[in-house]
């Protein structure tokens, strides 16, 4: 199936003549107090909110605890969710909360969510005219890899009013098969920060290879078989578990969301490491997408499963930037690690064009740049190239 594509811009010039879209992002709960942290943080998971100001576009951040999400409901709400929830895919707490607190989102043109409950359930809203006129839907595995028609027929009329936005081509074409030329489906090239995710020659380079990772895609089950006991020290960060067999493997407890682990300290990590390897199940999400891009910014070599999911074929290219293996296949992870502990030149010419691919494709300024052409279509000011 063809899927039209707008062209994706590389960089955040607004015209001065072009109406600007005031936008709110909202967001889970988190990520709006980082904003005030002193600390320097890496910005991709603001999914261009700081660019979008910078540029002097208006936009603000409204999270779970301002529109009344935290704590969590009573009995008889919670009783509502399970009864609701498995059969229609709607939290109904949510919605009414989402209702209740409206006016703090309808000040603006646009809303962004990055949230799939937090998307849905706005899309509901959204039908009875409660919110404002755009919204733009970062979706990450909305859709499994068979769904059934009933809930392909609820999103089909849910996401009537809203831009539904993936950050993995692989992901954009699995959704369009289910939904259609009727849902507005769109392509926005996730990115990190490049200017915080840098190589540094200060770090001595360690000798360990490096695994990050806490969603549920991570295959540490196939790189712990793939690990051989002459390799050198395995370090695996993440809250996962993992069934460590190995002297030479080492769990170490990181989470970005709980913060277990400072975003500097994990660069150190990250920079100290001969190689990052990404062990993910074969799904159609873009699972280990942050990671790996963090690890190529800093100019390491990846070597990272051949998911479905994989966010760009025509820019993830096997030998030239990174290191594909088929998923779920312990000697083929094991010998794509052995050739590149073995042959550090190639792990420097990997790295290097890791760092190239980042700077002039995968970064946050080419992110803010498509999101802000998305906002302009979602308020009724632009439209998809």
């Amino acid at each position: 199936m063809n899927i039209d594509l707008p062209v994706v811009p590389t960089s955040l010039a607004v015209q001065s003549t072009q109406r600007r879209p005031r936008v709110v992002f909202l967001f889970k709960r988190g990520r709006k107090d980082r904003i005030g942290t002193p600390i320097t943080v890496p910005t991709e998971f603001f999914y261009g909110y700081m660019q979008l100001r910078e540029a002097g576009i208006t936009a603000s951040i409204v999270d779970e605890a301002d529109i009344g999400l935290n704590p969590y409901p009573s009995l008889a709400w919670r009783i509502a969710i399970r009864l609701c929830y498995p059969i229609v895919g709607i939290n109904p707490w949510m919605v009414w909360q989402l209702h209740k607190n409206a006016h703090l989102l309808r000040s603006y043109d646009v809303v962004v969510t990055t949230t799939n409950y937090l998307g849905l359930d706005l899309a509901f809203i959204a039908r009875f005219g409660k919110v404002p006129q755009g919204i733009v839907f970062i979706a990450m595995g909305l859709m499994r890899e068979r769904e059934s028609l009933r809930r392909v027929h609820l999103y089909r009329r849910l996401l009537g009013r809203v831009l539904t936005v993936l950050i993995s081509r692989g992901e954009l074409s699995h959704l369009q098969s289910f939904l259609g030329t009727q849902t507005r489906l769109r392509y926005m090239p996730f990115g990190i920060d490049h200017r915080f995710w840098t190589p540094d020659s200060s770090t001595p380079l360690g000798d360990y290879v490096l695994s990050v990772g806490n969603d549920r895609h991570r295959d540490y089950e196939t790189l712990v078989a793939a690990w051989k006991p002459h390799f050198p020290k395995l370090k695996i960060v993440t809250r996962l578990p993992v069934k460590k067999r190995q002297e030479n493997i080492e769990l170490i407890t990181g989470d970005w969301h709980k913060q277990y682990m400072a975003d500097a300290e994990l660069r150190e990590l990250v920079r100290g490491a001969l190689i990052v390897v990404l062990p993910i199940h074969n799904t159609i999400q873009p699972s280990g997408q942050s990671v790996c891009l963090q690890a190529m910014a800093c100019g390491k070599a990846v070597v990272l499963s051949d998911i479905r999911g994989l966010w760009d074929r025509d820019i993830m290219r096997n030998d030239m930037n990174c290191i594909l293996v088929p998923p779920g296949e312990p000697e083929a992870l094991s010998s794509a690690i052995a050739h590149l502990l073995n042959s550090r030149a190639d792990a420097i010419r990997l790295g290097a064009a890791a760092r190239a691919t980042v700077v002039s494709s995968l970064n946050v300024d080419i992110m803010a740049a498509a999101l802000y052409q998305l906002c302009l279509e979602a308020s009724g000011n632009g439209a998809a190239a």
